[in-house]
């Protein structure tokens, strides 16, 4: 089985893993091969900031099923958490340019009422 993912909500992509942002705010997909494993609220924030004993707990307790389909293709917890720290620091970036853009405009619009 395969999972065509909107590549505008791509946040990691190599051969083996991806991770996409879900339709609700702070949700995400997390692809590996021909496995997918929903990450719920938060889930995708607190992978990226724990060690590798704590996201092996983590993934057990949202689908073990998906933690075991890593032991058994051979793909490393090193490998997933190093994807999901990117995905996060690729969503953090997407948040800070958001930001800025409102600010920017914000400013534009206030500068255009004093004119």
């Amino acid at each position: 089985m395969t999972f065509e993912m909107d590549e505008a909500k791509r946040l990691y992509k190599d051969k083996v893993i991806g991770i996409y942002s879900a339709e609700a705010i702070n949700e995400h997909d997390l692809i590996v091969g021909d496995a997918h494993c929903y990450l719920a609220r938060g889930i995708l924030r607190e992978c990226a900031e724990t060690d590798l004993k704590g996201l092996e707990q983590r993934l057990d307790l949202v689908n073990p099923f998906f933690l075991h389909h890593l032991f058994t293709q051979k793909i490393s917890l090193e490998q997933v958490g190093w994807a999901i720290s990117k995905a996060r620091i690729t969503e953090l970036n997407r948040e800070v340019d958001y930001f800025i853009n409102q600010y920017h405009e914000a400013k534009n619009a206030i500068e255009s009422a004093q004119v």
